[in-house]
C-alpha cells in the first residue's frame, strides 16, 4: 500500500493507536519512528488538546510510549504499573523504585554545598521507600547524571574549587532550573486522573449498558426482576463489553443457572416473612385476650413466648397462608385456640397459686379457695394471703438439705407467683416463705398505722422511706426535725429495707429487735456539703415489675456515664410505677 494512503490514514488515529501500531510490525515501527513523520505525530497530538504537551527533552513517540504505551515498568518489564512517574518520566514497579532510588547521603562522592544545591534543580519526591525508609529521594540515573556533569567540570579545572568552577556549577543550576519543569509534571498528574475517571465512568456505563440488556432478556424468558438484580456482581454480568447475540447464547444457560440459588433463597425468604406474619397474629391474639383479664393478673399467666410454643399454635400456623381470605380465617382459629387455652392458663396459675398457698401459716392462709378458683374473675388478694405486704418468699436452686433458706431472692408473694424458674417443668427450684422476712416486714407495716391485712401494693403506693437505726455511719448522720438521728446514705423503701433487715440483721430464728426511722416525706434537708451522694442515692431504683422485666430497660442517665444501660429498673417513683399498672 502506498505510504500516503497510509499516512491518510494515520493522520485520524489518536497517540494510543500509533503508539500500538509500533508494535505491529517493523515496517511500521520503521515508518512511525522516523524524523521525518514528526508532522504525523503532532496532527495525532492535535486531535485531543487536553493531552499535556511533549517535554522538550522527550521525541514524540516517546512521550506517547510514557503516556498510552501500557501499565509496563520501564526498567524490569513488569506488568499492572498503572501509575505513571511524571517526575520522573517514567513507569516503575515497587522493586524498581526500592532498587534505583537514593537519598543524598547515600551519594558516593562528597559535595560542596553549591554542588548539593543542584539536587533541587533534577527531579525527588518525599515520601517513605521499603527498606530506605523516609525522606527525600532521587533517581539513580538522573544522580549518575548530574555526577557526571561534575567530574567533567571538576577534570577541566583540574578538581580545584576555583572562581570559574563556581560560575560554572551556578550556570549548570540556571540552566537545570530552566529544564526542569515542576508545572508540567502537576499538570500531567491532573490529566492523568481526569483521563482515570473518565475511563472507569465509561466501563461503569457499558456494565450497565449490557446489564440491562440481559435483565429485558431474561424477563423476556419469565424471570423476576428481583431475582435477576442478585446477578450484578456475577462474572458473566460484570464484564466492560456490550451484549450481542453472540455473548448472550454462550451465557444465557449459565445465568439460568445461577437463579436457581437465587429463586429459591427468596422464597424460602418470603415463606419465613409469611410464619412471622402468622407468629404475630398470635401475640395479637394473645394481647386481646388480656386486654379482657384485669390488669394484676396478666403478670401471672404465661408470656408470650411460652405461648407460641403450645403445640395448638404451631400446629395452627405451620401451614403456609398466600392469601388474605385465608389469613382470615387462621385469625378467627386462633382466636378459638385461644379461648380454650385462656382456661387452662387460668387454671394452671390457680394451681402455682395453691402451692405457694400451701406452705404459708395457716394464720395466714386465708380462704383461698373462695378467690382462686373462680376463674372468670381470678384475682390474688389479700384473702389468700399471697398479696399481703407480709408475705415473702426466698428461691433456693435446689434444695439445701441444711434446711437454712436462701436469702440471695427475696420476693413478696405475688412476685414469686410471677416468677417462671420453678414454674418451668423439671426445675429444681424451691420457693420457700420467709418467717424473718415476715417479721422484718411487720414491723414497717405497723410503723406506717397500718394493719395486718395491708397489701404489698398499699404499701408502694404509700412511698415510705426508712433509715435503719443501727446503721448509723458518723459522717452521713443528720437530725429531723423532731431530733432524731438518721443515716441518710441508706434510706430505703419498704422492699429494700425487708432485705436490708432479713440479711445483716436478723438470725434465721428472726427473734433480733431492729430500730427502724421514718424519714417524713416532706423532709428537705441537704447533708453535709462535702458529702458526695453514691451513685444509688442520685438516681434511687425502688421500683420495678416483675413481669415486664424480660422487655423493660432504663434510659442512659445523663452525666452518669454508663448507669442504666441493660438493667432491669424500669421507673424511679411510685408514680410511674402506677402508671405502668394503669396501662400494662
Amino acid at each position: 500500500m502506498p505510504l500516503d494512503i497510509l499516512f491518510e490514514i494515520f493522520v485520524h488515529l489518536p497517540p494510543a493507536d500509533l503508539i500500538q501500531l509500533t508494535r505491529v510490525s517493523k515496517a511500521f515501527r520503521q515508518i512511525l519512528l522516523t524524523r521525518r513523520v514528526s508532522w504525523l505525530w503532532k496532527a495525532s497530538y492535535a486531535l485531543d488538546p487536553n493531552v499535556p504537551p511533549c517535554p522538550e527533552d522527550m521525541t514524540l513517540p516517546a512521550w506517547a510510549h510514557l503516556l498510552y504505551g501500557g501499565a509496563i515498568c520501564h526498567t524490569c518489564g513488569a506488568k499492572r504499573v498503572h501509575k505513571v512517574m511524571f517526575l520522573f518520566r517514567r513507569r516503575a514497579c515497587k522493586d524498581c523504585i526500592r532498587e534505583n532510588v537514593c537519598k543524598m547521603v547515600e551519594i558516593p562522592l562528597p559535595l560542596s554545598h553549591k554542588e548539593k544545591k543542584l539536587a533541587d534543580c533534577i527531579p525527588s519526591f518525599i515520601g517513605e521507600v521499603k527498606s530506605h525508609g523516609l525522606g527525600r529521594f532521587w533517581w539513580n540515573t538522573d544522580v549518575a547524571a548530574l555526577l557526571k556533569k561534575l567530574d567533567g567540570m571538576r577534570a577541566k579545572y583540574n578538581n580545584t574549587y576555583c572562581d570559574p568552577y563556581e560560575q560554572d556549577v551556578a550556570a549548570l543550576e540556571t540552566h537545570m532550573q530552566a529544564a526542569y519543569q515542576t508545572r508540567h509534571a502537576v499538570r500531567c498528574e491532573e490529566w492523568e486522573d481526569n483521563r482515570i475517571e473518565d475511563r472507569s465512568a465509561e466501563i461503569r456505563n457499558i456494565k450497565i449498558g449490557r446489564f440491562d440488556d440481559i435483565i429485558v432478556r431474561l424477563q423476556d424468558m419469565g424471570h423476576e426482576y428481583i431475582d435477576i438484580k442478585e446477578l450484578w456482581d456475577h462474572k458473566e454480568v460484570d464484564v466492560a463489553k456490550p451484549l450481542t447475540d453472540r455473548i448472550w447464547k454462550r451465557i444465557c444457560p449459565i445465568l439460568e443457572l445461577a437463579l436457581v440459588p437465587i429463586v429459591e433463597q427468596r422464597l424460602h425468604e418470603e415463606a419465613f416473612d409469611r410464619w412471622q406474619q402468622r407468629r404475630g397474629l398470635v401475640l395479637s391474639t394473645y394481647a386481646e385476650y388480656l386486654e379482657g383479664l384485669p390488669v394484676r393478673l396478666a403478670p401471672l399467666l404465661a408470656t408470650p413466648a411460652e405461648v407460641l410454643e403450645y403445640s395448638a399454635f404451631t400446629d395452627a400456623i405451620a401451614d403456609d397462608v398466600l392469601d388474605e381470605a385465608a389469613l382470615a380465617d387462621l385469625n378467627e382459629r386462633l382466636r378459638g385456640i385461644m379461648r380454650e387455652l385462656g382456661l387452662k392458663l387460668l387454671k394452671n396459675a390457680a394451681m402455682c397459686a395453691m402451692l405457694l398457698i400451701s406452705v404459708l401459716p395457716a394464720d395466714v392462709r386465708g380462704n383461698c379457695e373462695e378467690t382462686l378458683l373462680c376463674t372468670e374473675e381470678f384475682h390474688i388478694g389479700a384473702a389468700c394471703g399471697l398479696g399481703l405486704a407480709t408475705t415473702h418468699f426466698t428461691l433456693d436452686e435446689a434444695p439445701n438439705p441444711s434446711g437454712s433458706e436462701s436469702r440471695l431472692q427475696l420476693m413478696t408473694g405475688l412476685e414469686m407467683l410471677a416468677h417462671r424458674s420453678w414454674r418451668l417443668p423439671g426445675s429444681q427450684a424451691v420457693p420457700r416463705y420467709s418467717e424473718t422476712a415476715a417479721i422484718v416486714a411487720g414491723g414497717l407495716v405497723a410503723m406506717l398505722g397500718l394493719g395486718p391485712s395491708t397489701t404489698a401494693y398499699e404499701m408502694d403506693r404509700a412511698n415510705a422511706r426508712f433509715s435503719c437505726g443501727e446503721c448509723l455511719h458518723g459522717k452521713y448522720i443528720v437530725e429531723l426535725d423532731d431530733g432524731e438521728l438518721v443515716d441518710v446514705s441508706s434510706t430505703r423503701c419498704w422492699r429494700n429495707a425487708v432485705e436490708h433487715g432479713m440479711t445483716r440483721h436478723y438470725d434465721v430464728a428472726g427473734q433480733r429487735a431492729l430500730a427502724w426511722t421514718k424519714i417524713p416525706s416532706d423532709w428537705t434537708k441537704i447533708p453535709q456539703p462535702d458529702w458526695q451522694p453514691r451513685r444509688t442515692t442520685q438516681v434511687p431504683r425502688d421500683w420495678g415489675c416483675a413481669h415486664c422485666q424480660a422487655h423493660q430497660r432504663v434510659p442512659l442517665v445523663p452525666g452518669i456515664p454508663g448507669f442504666g444501660a441493660g438493667s432491669p429498673s424500669p421507673w424511679y417513683t411510685a408514680a410511674q410505677a402506677m402508671d405502668h399498672l394503669l396501662i400494662a
